[in-house]
């Protein structure tokens, strides 16, 4: 199953396929399911203007770093859905990127490191309660003004 993609840079791709966060490549993998066999079909990023794969398969990727395939994911995906529906469903929102920003005192375009450090501690709190956590990039959100992070509290 392959997901194609045209990007100036594989980067990004790269670094979900490496670090255990290809959430898109776990599902589709889901959704077309395993093969006689009981293995995960194989998935992968396919950049378009490079014209390479990026994907956890050394055979398709040389490149990759990857220590399994996405497939592994899909537990922690159905336990994070669970995780944020419960939540939803008395009530509650989380927007915990939101709240590392404004914990923080990061704004756009200011210095991350306090950011980031926030951010790998509720990775690894998810990670202990068997979720997936997923840094979105704020920047480019449509709510940085509702969250507070262009520094307009109005």
């Amino acid at each position: 199953m392959l997901d194609l993609k045209w990007t100036f840079s594989t980067t990004r791709y790269r670094r979900m396929v490496t670090d255990g966060e290809a959430v898109q490549l776990s599902v589709y993998g889901q959704v077309v399911g395993t093969s006689g066999g009981g293995e995960p079909p194989l998935t992968a990023f396919y950049m378009l203007k490079q014209g390479q794969f990026v994907s956890a398969d050394r055979d398709l990727d040389p490149d990759s770093q990857a220590e399994g395939d996405p497939a592994h994911l899909w537990p922690r995906i159905q336990r994070s859905v669970e995780h944020a529906l419960t939540g939803l469903s008395t009530g509650r929102f989380e927007a915990l990127a939101a709240d590392a920003y404004l914990e923080t005192g990061t704004l756009l375009g200011g210095e991350k490191k306090p950011y980031k450090d926030a951010i790998a501690a509720i990775s690894d709190d998810a990670a202990v309660d068997g979720r997936l956590f997923i840094d979105a990039n704020q920047a480019y959100s449509d709510f940085t003004l509702i969250y507070g992070l262009t520094g307009d509290y109005s």
